[in-house]
């Protein structure tokens, strides 16, 4: 008897989780976040900490350690419509601390300004204007209209953008209000190197800013209807925290492992 029980309470569980990931396909991210796991995947790094080690104490002869930190990283495999006739497969990787999108691994330069949108939950119709305004700077309100898809309300979608604080007017004109705004023309990141990803022993995680699903719904109003995320994959990245002494304080500076080069 308790063995029947057994088996209806797991059918039941299992016909739930399968009516939520039919009817909300991002609720299971969410659930996902809050799993531990004793496993961690991480990218392979390309620079030792030893390295790092040996590069700085050439100029800091008193260097005290390097730490080892992981920094979650969301690797999506998704695809879109290039043109009319072509259709792209590629990876997009984003880092899940700030919301922002790697745009290539060689010099792991980032985008500028998703991080805002997602925390505002800008959707399509705000990113019909957020992209206008990235490529034309300032604009007159009537010229950007002009420019906007016919499907939308215009005036409603601008005074949304506004209230989200994703843009702000002057006198008669609009601009991005997010300072030095890059974004992506293409939701690609360029793989100059290899991602080998490995698994590795747990150590100290910096805590995520933003969930896979918030990012993927970010990705999804960013970069239009023929874009679609094929699978996700959570990876962290090592980066180094060098400590260096500087009298009765301590200097911490951070190094990415992928590329060697010192972290802003």
């Amino acid at each position: 008897m308790r063995l029947l029980s057994t088996l209806v309470t797991l059918g039941v569980i299992g016909s739930g989780l399968w009516w939520a990931d039919q009817q909300y396909p991002q609720a299971k991210y969410i659930v996902l976040d809050h799993i531990p796991t004793s496993q961690t995947l991480a990218f392979e790094p390309k620079v030792s900490p030893q390295k790092i080690l040996k590069d700085t104490s050439r100029h800091n002869q008193d260097l005290a350690q390097i730490d080892v930190k992981l920094v979650p990283y969301l690797m999506m495999d998704v695809k879109y419509s290039k043109n009319d006739k072509e259709t792209i497969e590629c990876t997009a990787l984003w880092d899940m601390t700030d919301g922002e999108m790697i745009l290539d691994t060689k010099t792991w330069e980032k985008t500028h300004g998703y991080g805002d949108c997602t925390e505002a939950h800008a959707t399509a119709s705000d990113f019909s204007i957020i992209n206008y305004l990235a490529s034309q700077g300032i604009c007159e309100i009537a010229a950007l209209k002009k420019n906007l898809p016919p499907s939308i309300d215009q005036g409603k979608s601008i005074a949304t953008a506004l209230h989200k604080k994703l843009i702000v007017a002057v006198d008669k004109h609009l601009r991005l209000h997010i300072a030095s705004p890059r974004f992506a023309s293409e939701p690609a990141t360029k793989l100059s190197n290899p991602l080998v990803v490995l698994a590795t022993k747990s150590t100290e995680r910096l805590p995520k800013r933003f969930s896979a699903a918030q990012i993927q719904k970010t990705a999804e109003a960013a970069f239009g209807n023929d874009f679609a995320v094929r699978s996700t994959k959570e990876v962290y990245l090592s980066i180094y925290a060098a400590s260096i002494p500087q009298g009765d304080q301590t200097q911490t500076i951070f190094y990415n492992s992928m590329t060697g080069l010192r972290i802003p």
